[in-house]
Order: structure tokens, then C-alpha cells, then sequence
């Protein structure tokens, strides 16, 4: 679907596809990375797929919430408040990983409450995300370790 939509983009230059590609990808994300967590959870024991998987899982769900912040953009230009005069991509996706890991720099800064409210959904989703990865690892490796 995103790429019929980035296809639709480059044949008509209205803004309507563009809104819903900003929309369409992150389903896209959500999905993958839904899949990946699903398969880390079902697993029985730990390999190295499982930890790569786990930190893709992680890295897709701050990119998926760069995505979001730029609909957002899109929907509201001043959603964020930026030191620079362009928001960008880049800008997104950092705002996204600082707010995922909860470091949070603070020279961006969410402004609509749309922005607010998503900005903290992101930082209990990483928060989670994380407490509940590593609890699964560990159990995984204290059971396989019982086992032997």
C-alpha cells in the first residue's frame, strides 16, 4: 500500500496522497514490528535472531513514531516547537528516539496537545517495551539455564 501511494505521489502532485502515505507507513511499521514482538514472546529460548529482533522491534517503534510526528506536522505545522525554521524528517526521527528512551533533550518540544499526548504514549510504549523484553529474555535464560 505504500508503495502504490509513493507511486500515486510521484504521477499527481496533490497533497491528498501524501496525507495518506503519512498514514499508511506507520500501519505498515506497526504491523512489522507487531510480527517481530509476537515472534520474540512465542519464542522458547534465546538466540541471536531474538536479540536482533528485539532491538529491530525497538528501533521500528521509534521509527514508526517518527512517522507519526510527521503527520502530525502535516496536520499541525506547529505541532512542535523547533529551534530551527524547517521541521525535517531527520528532526522527527530524533525527537522520536530521545522521547522513546526518555532522554528527552527538551530543545524540541511537542506544543498542540495532540503532540503532548503522543509524545507520552511514546515514552510508555519504549518504557514497557523495554521492562518487558528484558523480563522475557531473562526468564528465557533462566529456564533454558534449569534445563541443562
Amino acid at each position: 500500500a505504500s508503495f502504490i501511494i509513493n507511486w500515486l505521489l510521484e504521477l499527481t502532485p496533490k497533497s491528498d496522497f501524501l496525507h495518506w502515505m503519512f498514514l499508511v507507513q506507520p500501519l505498515c511499521f506497526i504491523y512489522v514490528t507487531v510480527l517481530i514482538v509476537l515472534n520474540i514472546l512465542e519464542s522458547k529460548k534465546i538466540t541471536v535472531d531474538i536479540i536482533f529482533g528485539s532491538m529491530c522491534g525497538y528501533l521500528l517503534i521509534g521509527a514508526t513514531w517518527g512517522l507519526l510526528f510527521q503527520f502530525l506536522v502535516m496536520m499541525d505545522p506547529n505541532a512542535f516547537s523547533i529551534p530551527s525554521q524547517f521541521i525535517t524528517q531527520s528532526d522527527l526521527s530524533y525527537l522520536s528516539f530521545t522521547t522513546i528512551s526518555t532522554l528527552g533533550y527538551g530543545d524540541i518540544t511537542p506544543n498542540a496537545p495532540i503532540a503532548k499526548a503522543f509524545c507520552v504514549l511514546e515514552a510508555i510504549i519504549g518504557l514497557f517495551y523495554v521492562s518487558t523484553l528484558v523480563a522475557r529474555l531473562v526468564a528465557l535464560q533462566v529456564t533454558h539455564s534449569s534445563k541443562d
